[in-house]
């Protein structure tokens, strides 16, 4: 790409007609250039990469190119309209590229939550509605939420915040009511009533003691 002008600094030795441009060029080329750890780059081992094109994370990660470019694109690592170039050319910052292969890695589907979340399936889709829970993709067409995955990691941090909001109760007053009895005696929305729980506005609330999640 650069021709004549790198071979010219490739040359043996720190000659000092070469200036600053030397680093100049190497600095470029870490920061547009997918290069990997190990490489000698104009004389010095590159040690740390900046970026990684989407096939070469893909490759590392163990994912399917199109999928993590998808993820990519959800979290704006990646512009839209660039999402269908060849994988090869799409360059994505190597700490936040390694963050979105990561959760990609550990994603669980949305028909798996309702377990892992210890909550109805309705309660599921109330925390996606209000952000607690970020699909890592967003399909098209029918049952799109069916298709999405979610980060289980988010899954767990979830389930930790209520159960430090929500104390355990060794004796639960016969007059207290689940979630969904409470949603429809007082004829109000399940989400509605999540949001006052998370906002800390419902206060006279608790888990049976040796139960996990939303249930």
């Amino acid at each position: 790409m650069f021709g004549h002008l790198y071979r010219w600094l490739l040359e043996p030795g720190n000659r000092p007609d070469h200036g600053p441009i030397k680093q100049l060029l190497r600095d470029y080329i870490l920061q547009k250039m997918d290069v990997c750890v190990g490489r000698d780059l104009l004389g010095e081992c590159i040690e740390r990469r900046r970026k990684y094109s989407v096939q070469s994370l893909a490759l590392q990660s163990g994912l399917h190119p199109q999928t993590l470019g998808r993820v990519l694109v959800e979290r704006r690592l990646l512009e839209a309209e660039n999402a269908d170039k060849p994988a090869s050319i799409l360059l994505v910052d190597a700490d936040e590229g390694r963050q979105a292969a990561a959760s990609l890695s550990r994603s669980v589907p949305f028909v798996q939550l309702p377990a892992l979340l210890g909550a109805t399936r309705p309660i599921a889709s109330c925390l996606i509605d209000l952000g607690v829970l970020t699909p890592l993709t967003r399909s098209q067409g029918e049952n799109t939420r069916d298709k999405c995955g979610f980060d289980a990691l988010e899954v767990e941090q979830a389930l930790e915040q209520i159960h430090v909001m929500v104390p355990e109760m060794s004796d639960v007053p016969a007059e207290w009511v689940s979630l969904n009895q409470c949603s429809k005696r007082a004829r109000i929305p399940m989400r509605d009533l999540l949001q006052m729980i998370l906002s800390g506005k419902l206060r006279q609330i608790g888990r049976a003691q040796g139960e996990l999640g939303f249930n």
